[in-house]
This record gives C-alpha cells, structure tokens and sequence, in this order.
C-alpha cells in the first residue's frame, strides 16, 4: 500500500513538472510574438529607402572592415582570382535607437532576411567583380546587430570571383598586382561615405595558402572616383601575389635543360654516323616543341614576349643549332675536292688521305661545338636568372 502511495506521489510531481513546462514553453512563445509584433510595428513607419542621415542633410559615414578566409584559383589563363570573405559594414542610424529599448534590450540581433531587407544598407558593390555568392549553409551566413544608441553592424560571408589585369612579361618568375574596389553604387559621397575601420588592418587566416602563388602585402586604401553622374567614395585592397616557382622549374625548366644537354650527345658521335645524329636532333627538336606547346596552352595569348617564351625560345635555337652543326660536320666529313699532295722543303709528303683530312676537320668542328655550345648556355643562365628574378 505504501509503494503504491510513493507511486501516486511521483505521477503528481510528473505532472505538475510537465505543466510547468508547458506553460514556460508558453510564456516563451508569447514574448517572441509580441517582440515580433513590436518589431513589425516599428518598421511601418521606418523608410528603408532613406539613409541615415537624409532628413539632416549630413553624410552617413561607413566603415569596413575585411576578414579574409581563402583565396584560391590566382589564375592567369581567365584573368581573375577568388576571395572567401566576411565583409562587415558599419554606421549609425538614428531611426533605429527606439528598436532594442522597445523590446527592452540594449541591443537586437537579426539574422531573417526577410527582416533585414527592411533596414537601411549600404548598396555596395565591387567594381572589378566577375561573379559571387553568399554563404546559406546550414543557415544564412549573415547578420544585423542594432545598438541601443542606433549603432550598426551589417556581417556577410561572401565568395567573390575578382578581375585582375595580370602582367605575364616575367611570367613564371613574376610578382601579380591584383585589387579588390568596392564602392556604393548609388549614393554620392555628400550622401554615403565608405572608409575603412579606424585602427583596424585587413585579417586573414595566416595557415591560408594559395596554389602556386604567397601573400607579400595586402594594403588598404582609400579613393574617390568621378563619373557623369557624380563623385563617388571608394575603398580599394591591394593584393600583392609572387609566384612559387617550384611547379614550373619541375614541369619547365629541368624537362628543356635535359633536351638541350641530350642535343649536346651529337658531338660525341662520328661525323659520319648520319641516322643516329639526326634522330638524336629530330627527337629532341620535336619533343622541345611539344612541350612550349603545352606551356603556351595554359596562357592566355598575349602579344607581348614573356620570360617563359625567351626561356624555350632559346633552348629551341640551342637545339637546332646543335641539329644544324650535325649538317656542317657531316658535309666536311663527306664533300669532294681535288686531292693535291701536301710538299714541305724537306720533301716530305703527308701521309693522311684526303678522307683522313676531311674527317680530322669534322671531329675539330665537333670538339669546338661541346665546349662552346655549354658554355654559351651556361652564359645564358647566368644573364636570364638574375635579370627576370632579381633585377625585375
């Protein structure tokens, strides 16, 4: 009988425990309601068309400020590169004081588009963009933070895919340029002012790394450009990119370093040895083609010349100068003349044949060409390095 008093009990405290909740569950409900109610009503007689600062006449002032997540695809083929970002604007808007103390909160979070679309925002846009998204994964990477003393906080997480006019005249071994320009696209500077945050540098994730490519600078700056319809502000970010030069000493230089010391092997061989020397210089003439064929593929084409065409440009004239040297030798190891026996005052006669003769004048030719042809391309190397990767 006891047991089933104790058992009585605890049903009683179970539902009294669960009407509790409900009625918190309730209450809860109730209150975002009626804040939802109070922030639908103070919005009716809100223009969010109007800046800040219309009915005063004064410029709303903006400041931005950047964290930059990646950056990936610096692309020289499409002009372009791709930026993962946090872009958070911030002003003050005078309307929008009474909003948190009509909740009775110092400040209000909204994250609803639906809700955010309401309120005044900077119409920004960049000028060198090429396409671009926000972030909506799991939920709306966004938010509007309103102080009690009409302070805002408008934060985005956007991937933005930006032009850049890259200049490839020391492409592989060059150091890119590129900028990101945002600006308002309707409002005047006496209306809109966009600057950046005081005392606030540009943020990144410092274990960011960008393929083929690493971050010398990123500098801020401040512009203001004129157009038919007006003076506009703007804040430009400036990129400074160099080159990682590993995957094109890898895929590049060393492959046409190698043909063109393989071309060399054609001195070592007889004169008269024909089918081996010419395919040894065919070869390597053809193979050296289909590799700057390669390399001009993935450039844009351009009518400047680049370090890279220099570079093949003149392993292809090493190569065939060695294909061309083959031609010479061969023909004075092989060409006809009149035999005129060679008389000194002691009356002595040479003893070498006219085939001997024409032989030894190859083989000399031969001998010449494998220390002068290393020697110019070592020259070469030591000209092409410093000029492009230094002096540049």
């Amino acid at each position: 009988f006891q047991n089933f008093c104790n058992k009585k009990k605890m049903i009683k405290i179970i539902n009294m425990s669960l009407l509790t909740l409900q009625f918190l569950v309730l209450l809860v409900s109730v209150s975002v309601s009626s804040q939802q109610v109070t922030i639908n009503d103070f919005f009716k007689s809100y223009d969010g068309s109007l800046w800040p600062t219309y009915f005063t006449k004064e410029t709303t002032n903006v400041d931005v400020n950047l964290y930059i997540n990646a950056i990936s695809s610096v692309s020289a083929t499409s002009m372009d590169f791709i930026v993962d970002m946090y872009l958070r604007q911030n002003w003050t808007d005078p309307r929008l004081k009474a909003l948190p103390k009509s909740i009775g909160i110092k400040q209000l979070i909204i994250n609803n588009f639906d809700i955010a679309k309401k309120i005044w925002k900077p119409d920004l846009f960049f000028r060198n963009l090429k396409s671009g998204y926000y972030h909506n994964i799991v939920a709306d990477n966004m938010y509007v933070r309103i102080q009690d003393d009409g302070q805002v906080l408008y934060s985005i997480r956007l991937t933005v895919r930006l032009a850049c006019s890259m200049n490839l005249v020391d492409y592989p071994l060059d150091i890119q340029d590129c900028y990101m320009k945002a600006s308002s696209y309707s409002y005047t500077m006496d209306m809109v002012n966009l600057r950046w945050a005081a005392m606030s540098e540009v943020d990144y994730d410092e274990n960011m790394s960008i393929p083929q490519f690493k971050i010398l600078a990123i500098d801020k700056e401040v512009c203001h450009e004129k157009y038919s319809t007006g003076e506009f502000s703007c804040i430009l970010l400036k990129f400074l990119f160099d080159r990682e030069n590993g995957y094109h000493i890898i895929q590049t230089y060393l492959p046409t370093i190698l043909i063109v010391m393989i071309s060399w092997v054609s001195f070592w061989l007889d004169p008269l040895a024909t089918p081996a020397r010419v395919t040894l210089g065919v070869t390597t003439l053809l193979t050296l083609t289909t590799l700057a064929s390669g390399v001009r593929a993935s450039l844009p084409p351009v009518s400047y010349i680049k370090a890279i065409d220099v570079w093949v440009g003149t392993c292809l004239i090493f190569v065939f100068s060695a294909l061309l040297e083959f031609t010479i030798s061969n023909y004075l190891a092989t060409r006809r003349s009149v035999s005129i026996p060679l008389c000194s005052c002691l009356g002595k006669v040479s003893k070498d044949s006219p085939q001997e003769q024409r032989t030894a004048r190859a083989i000399k030719l031969d001998r010449v060409c494998r220390v002068m042809f290393p020697t110019c391309f070592l020259v070469f190397n030591l000209v092409y390095w410093p000029y492009y990767k230094i002096y540049n």
